[in-house]
């Protein structure tokens, strides 16, 4: 019974990614060689990118409002929630400065791999 409902949701996101591609290719995206699910759309100086994972989409560009235009555009197409500005990313803590730099953190992860190893954090005086 797992085995058919965990190949159901795989099939299922399976064929959500295909019509998502179908509609990335259709709207000007061009699929990196590299990472077939990054996402890059030229526009005039400006790069509009999109990564897929799994059933999130992270989309950054150096215009806002060329981002705006892409999430009023794919909420059009499919059924979507924005979650805002990323604050984990693969088991990651993300922030971001005023001036657009991202920063990534690996506290949580390393604290989680010191309790599942019962070692004591040093404490520095």
């Amino acid at each position: 019974m797992l085995k058919n409902a965990l190949y159901e949701l795989k099939q299922v996101l399976k064929a959500w990614y295909n019509r998502l591609h179908s509609h990335l290719l259709s709207s000007g995206f061009e699929r990196s060689i590299n990472k077939v699910t990054l996402y890059v759309k030229h526009i005039g100086k400006n790069k509009l990118i999109v990564l897929v994972y799994r059933d999130d989409l992270l989309i950054t560009c150096d215009k806002e409002q060329l981002v705006e235009e892409f999430k009023a555009n794919i909420k059009n197409k499919f059924e979507m929630n924005e979650l805002g500005l990323m604050t984990y990313f693969l088991g990651r803590e993300v922030s971001q400065s005023i001036y657009g730099y991202f920063f990534l953190c690996q506290k949580r992860f390393s604290l989680k791999l010191l309790n599942k190893f019962d070692i004591k954090k040093l404490q520095t005086s």
